[in-house]
């Protein structure tokens, strides 16, 4: 039996997710947060807080690939924008997102899974938009896209 995965010292979301109901912003620690240790008010965190699992949470990924490791928190979620699926790569540290790690998770979600994958850099001055091979967006996607300021890659 596959025992369930637990956060233990790893505070990566509290700084890549924003939090809409204290007012967290994306790629800022949030003030509640005891960086490596866990949340100071984890009893009465928000709801955003306390339902929100990331992908490594969930058994993906190798036991060493927990986010604080790789510097990189992976999340799943429907992008409005396009009205699709997405994997979402946050970046925990500047230049997480160029290293291997994401680079190869990027390119087997792409082309094994069929599925776009997100890249969301620190500070969340740069959002990029993996396709898979032979991925054709809409001219509306592509304008929403555009109007978001997403920039989209194909076949990486």
């Amino acid at each position: 039996m596959k025992s369930e995965r637990v956060c233990g010292g790893c505070t990566a979301c509290c700084k890549t997710h924003p939090v809409l109901s204290i007012d967290k912003p994306i790629s800022k620690w949030c003030k509640d947060c005891i960086i490596g240790k866990g949340c100071g008010i984890y009893e009465k965190r928000p709801s955003e807080c306390a339902d929100f699992k990331c992908q490594w949470l969930f058994g993906n990924y190798e036991g060493k690939d927990r986010p604080d490791h790789t510097k990189i928190v992976i999340d799943s979620y429907i992008l409005d924008t396009i009205d699709e699926k997405v994997i979402a790569l946050y970046e925990v540290s500047e230049g997480a997102l160029g290293r291997p790690f994401a680079q190869n998770i990027t390119t087997s979600i792409t082309r094994q899974d069929n599925i776009l994958v997100l890249h969301i850099h620190l500070g969340a001055k740069r959002a990029v938009l993996y396709l898979p091979p032979n991925r054709i967006l809409t001219k509306e996607q592509k304008r929403k896209l555009a109007e978001d300021s997403f920039e989209v890659i194909n076949n990486i």
